[in-house]
């Protein structure tokens, strides 16, 4: 079975609003809760997770200087069987304008296979935090394929690409944040240190065209390596709030 998600999010005076909200399927979205003028939802899927050929499809537009926000209710769930389960979003976020896409695990279960695809059209002053994880439930999935692709004002600015099977794990649980944005080098260094400090993690962190971060982090309990995903995206958050209202963020960067 198949889920579609289609949101559009619009800035209305001094906070955003969803405007359109529609849901196809197997896919579920609550209503829209404020979040310090930004817009929160809560994605949800029904049935017991993705079966053999299934597959979910999330498409949305965040509009001019608007906040979205979109979790999820639980973890995804990829069983085994002969077919690719399959998650696609898609996103077009305007000028100075705000997606977070904070995403709970895909659990890997015996002989599943899960492909997800992730592209973003970001434009002038724009920014885009991803949460990204997957745990190998059960040590005899088959493999877990994961793209990427960011482009501001139509140039390519960042591709990530994992492709992953058992004899490559490197642990039970690995995840991913991908920040594009403006982001000084001692804000990225107080990240750095606030990771340093997490116990039962791995992790390795980058600049993509020195715009934003991209972390990568693993460990063997899935629960860990979650908690230290969102809490490292709760304070890129924070920073760049903060670093909004003093002017920072919202002027296009020079590299955009």
């Amino acid at each position: 079975m198949t889920g579609t998600l289609t949101l559009l999010a619009e800035r209305r005076g001094e906070r955003t609003r969803l405007a359109c909200v529609r849901y196809d399927g197997t896919l579920r979205c609550s209503r829209a809760f404020d979040d310090r003028g930004a817009v929160r939802v809560v994605t949800s899927s029904l049935g017991p997770g993705l079966l053999a050929g299934d597959g979910t499809v999330i498409s949305g537009n965040v509009g001019t200087q608007a906040h979205l926000i979109v979790t999820e209710q639980s973890a995804t769930r990829a069983y085994g069987g002969a077919a690719v389960s399959t998650s696609h979003r898609t996103w077009n976020v305007a000028s100075a304008a705000t997606l977070e896409l904070l995403a709970e695990p895909v659990t890997l279960f015996s002989g599943s296979r899960h492909e997800a695809n992730t592209t973003i059209e970001l434009g002038v002053g724009a920014r885009v935090t991803i949460v990204d994880a997957i745990v190998a439930a059960e040590p005899q999935f088959v493999s877990y394929a994961s793209d990427v692709t960011i482009r501001r004002a139509g140039r390519l600015v960042t591709v990530d690409r994992a492709r992953l099977d058992p004899e490559v794990m490197p642990a039970r649980a690995l995840g991913v944040l991908i920040y594009l944005g403006q982001l000084s080098a001692h804000r990225l260094g107080d990240i750095e240190s606030f990771l340093h400090a997490r116990s039962g993690i791995r992790f390795g962190i980058g600049r993509p065209l020195a715009e934003g971060l991209i972390v990568r982090l693993y460990g063997d309990d899935a629960w860990t390596v979650r908690e230290a995903l969102h809490a490292a995206a709760a304070r890129v958050r924070c920073h760049t709030s903060a670093g909004q209202s003093q002017g920072e963020i919202g002027a296009p960067s020079s590299r955009s």
